[in-house]
């Protein structure tokens, strides 16, 4: 055994810090899962506390923790023999409940299964999609812009609960985004963004509003095919997400060509 390898009965401490402190290993987590970050996850993010995860005095990992929900859990490889240890010292130091972990994130989800007794599907994770399936609207021709600072009233009043705000809308201008609007007629049927997850990754988490009397009728579709298809000629990676409950949402992703293989879970003690 390796001077550095963890062993599980080693002690642990927990010690909360600022969030910079562990960006070297906080890029190690997001190049090292095997697909996207999710983009709900990344904005709940924004706003946890960080702790740093130390065996024996020697830093292990760390973990973010959103309003008690576990929402990032990371060991550097020479310490995954302690995750169990780990989590179990991070549920008792911070009070945490619950965690909220990607199928894919596979230490994650192993020590969630070890130490939480509950779990349910929270969202599902579009991360593959084929590019032959291009759905076309019937008797509606719409006409695709990007979005001015004009249109901003108007975008809000298609769905008050889609966007926060107008700062919020303001922020598909900035230059890792993309808002569009789709009219017909002049009148608009609904609308698009595109943001990337994470600043100098290549994934971008679409989305999309349709205005109320136009849905039902494959607008929201059309929408999610043509950001897909704008994402890929700017070789950027399109990826979705949507609550388990957003049944449409999720329809309309299976009929532009995504596929669910991977959903967000909601572990509970």
């Amino acid at each position: 055994m390796s001077i550095n390898q963890a062993t599980p009965e080693q002690a642990i401490s927990i010690v909360k810090v600022d969030i910079s402190s562990i960006s070297k290993y906080r890029y190690q987590y997001l190049n090292e899962l095997p697909l996207a970050q999710e983009f709900y996850v990344e904005g709940l993010v924004k706003s946890s506390v960080c702790y740093e995860i130390y065996a024996e005095k020697q830093f292990a990992g760390y973990a973010l923790i959103h309003d008690k929900v576990i929402v990032e859990f990371y060991l550097t490889k020479s310490m995954t023999g302690i995750a169990r240890n780990a989590m179990t010292s991070l549920i008792s130091e911070t009070a945490s409940t619950s965690s909220l972990c990607k199928s894919f994130d596979q230490l994650f989800l192993d020590t969630c299964n070890q130490i939480f007794n509950r779990k349910e599907i929270v969202g599902y994770l579009y991360r593959n999609f084929e590019t032959s399936q291009t759905p076309e609207l019937v008797n509606l021709n719409l006409v695709v812009e990007p979005v001015t600072t004009s249109d901003l009233q108007s975008i809000l009043s298609i769905d008050c609960q889609f966007f926060a705000d107008e700062d919020e809308v303001k922020t598909y201008f900035e230059p890792d985004s993309r808002i569009f609007k789709f009219t017909a007629r002049d009148e608009l049927v609904g609308c698009g963004i595109i943001k990337q997850v994470i600043p100098g990754m290549n994934d971008y988490d679409i989305g999309y509003v349709v205005s109320p009397e136009h849905r039902q009728k494959g607008v929201a579709t059309y929408i999610a095919t043509q950001l897909r298809n704008y994402c890929i000629e700017q070789g950027w990676n399109p990826i979705a997400g949507c609550s388990s409950e957003n049944i449409a949402s999720r329809k309309t992703l299976e009929r532009a060509g995504f596929s669910a293989a991977y959903t967000l879970l909601k572990w509970s003690v």
